[in-house]
């Protein structure tokens, strides 16, 4: 009679999980993947981003997650999430957050809502650029400016007109990422460095609050 082997240990413990409907293990930081901790928001003009067992986009769909749109005559929220890797332009994300939804509106329907961690493709990951003077060449407090951002409003007082478009990888706080100003003309691919300051410019902070600023 053949014998049917079972999962021991981490593995039966995971399984009994999921098939129990409570969420299985946080997925590990695979070898090789850039480590970094920040928060950041989904951005799709679908309105749904897809959240992947692995990171490529010929991976399997764990689930999706409700966006925000880049269209800014429908500025609907995006789940907030939290990001702890990147790896190939993918950033493996956890801690799935609806609160900025369900604050601004209550009665959109959202659908099935993945809860789990997973990986996200930087190009569907955004936050405001809150403050700051540029983007740098490398993800040091110490490198220059490569990259200076301009003002919102007059005589070069107010936000930086600066706007993620695509985020690349990351390493700690910081993020590299592709910007554009706030009409969509491209500025450049470079590195955020949190709290980096060149002179008298504010230090560089970035904002995951879609219905507020940061402290």
């Amino acid at each position: 009679m053949r014998m049917t082997r079972f999962p021991r240990g981490p593995a039966l413990a995971g399984l009994l999980l999921v098939c129990s409907g409570f969420p299985a293990f946080a997925q590990a930081i695979p070898a090789g993947a850039s480590r970094c901790s920040f928060d950041a928001f989904t951005v799709d003009g679908q309105g749904r981003t897809n959240v992947r067992a692995a990171p490529s986009t010929r991976s399997a769909i764990l689930g999706t997650v409700p966006s925000a749109s880049r269209r800014i005559a429908s500025p609907d929220e995006g789940a907030g999430v939290s990001v702890v890797a990147s790896v190939n332009g993918f950033f493996l994300v956890r801690e799935i957050d609806l609160a900025d939804i369900e604050t601004a509106s209550p009665d959109r329907k959202l659908g099935k809502v993945y809860r789990g961690s997973g990986w996200i493709h930087g190009s569907q990951l955004t936050f405001h650029i809150q403050s700051g003077d540029g983007l740098r060449a490398t993800p040091d407090r110490a490198a220059p400016v490569s990259i200076r951002f301009r003002q919102s409003g007059p005589d070069g007082i107010g936000d930086p007109d600066a706007v993620v478009l695509q985020m690349h990888s990351c390493s700690g706080r910081n993020v590299q990422a592709t910007l554009t100003t706030t009409k969509g003309k491209e500025l450049g691919r470079g590195w955020l460095v949190r709290d980096a300051q060149d002179g008298q410019a504010p230090p560089i902070v970035t904002c995951p609050l879609q219905l507020t600023t940061c402290n």
